[in-house]
């Protein structure tokens, strides 16, 4: 066999590898009062908020997953309202699934009413869901899956007296641009960007499932055979 064949089989050899081997995402990080979470009225040191982001749960779309809990005072400190960033043109068809309370939509500020202004307010404006439980509890678990791709931004809570928000949220707020990542970046959390995943979703710009590489790679090794035959 030539040396030219030689190289279009490894060439498909390494192609099949590295597409059997690709593996699938997940993100996790948490912040807490004090250090990563700025809490007032109660919550100062005794607030956390977790989150796990992945792309394994519901294939084809990014899974979000955050819980946000009061350890300190859980039978008078509970969580009323949960509130996670997502990009301006983000709209309730970009959420999918659901564990905790249907949310709302919108812009909030600390004028948005009696839980978001104050000490530990909301410090700007942000487009977010919002989560408001039936029965207040010590906990609060969400969980949705979008298209919407994970970058770092920010999040909000309250139990009227009480505020709680990321650290990185600031006024004027400005959101790290770097890539997503396990734990937290400048005290922020990760959460729905305008951009949405390309693969699965867009058939034209997929990866080639293992089984579709198995057979192109079968072809290119008949092909090679042919032409050593000859």
């Amino acid at each position: 066999m030539s040396g030219k064949y030689w190289l279009v089989a490894a060439a498909a050899a390494v192609w099949l590898g590295q597409a059997s081997t690709a593996s699938a995402t997940s993100f996790t990080g948490s912040l807490a009062s004090p250090g990563g979470i700025d809490a007032q009225g109660g919550w100062a040191s005794d607030v956390t908020l977790s989150w796990t982001v992945n792309d394994t749960s519901n294939p084809g779309f990014w899974t979000y997953d955050y819980l946000i809990s009061e350890t300190a005072s859980p039978s008078s400190k509970f969580v009323d309202l949960l509130l996670v960033e997502v990009s301006n043109d983000f709209t309730m068809g970009d959420y999918h699934g659901l564990v905790g309370p249907a949310p709302t939509l919108g812009t909030f500020s600390s004028g948005s009413g009696p839980q978001f202004g104050g000490s530990g307010g909301v410090p700007s404006p942000f487009f977010a869901l919002n989560w408001v439980p039936d029965v207040a509890a010590a906990d609060l678990h969400v969980q949705f899956y979008s298209s919407r791709v994970p970058v770092w931004g920010d999040f909000y809570a309250s139990d009227s007296g009480a505020r709680a928000h990321d650290l990185g949220f600031g006024n004027p707020d400005t959101d790290p641009s770097d890539a997503a990542a396990n734990g937290s970046l400048d005290n922020n959390i990760l959460r729905p960007d305008t951009g949405t995943i390309v693969p699965p979703v867009d058939p034209g710009n997929a990866v080639p499932e293992p089984t579709s590489m198995l057979l192109l790679g079968t072809g290119l090794v008949a092909l090679v055979r042919r032409r050593v035959r000859k």
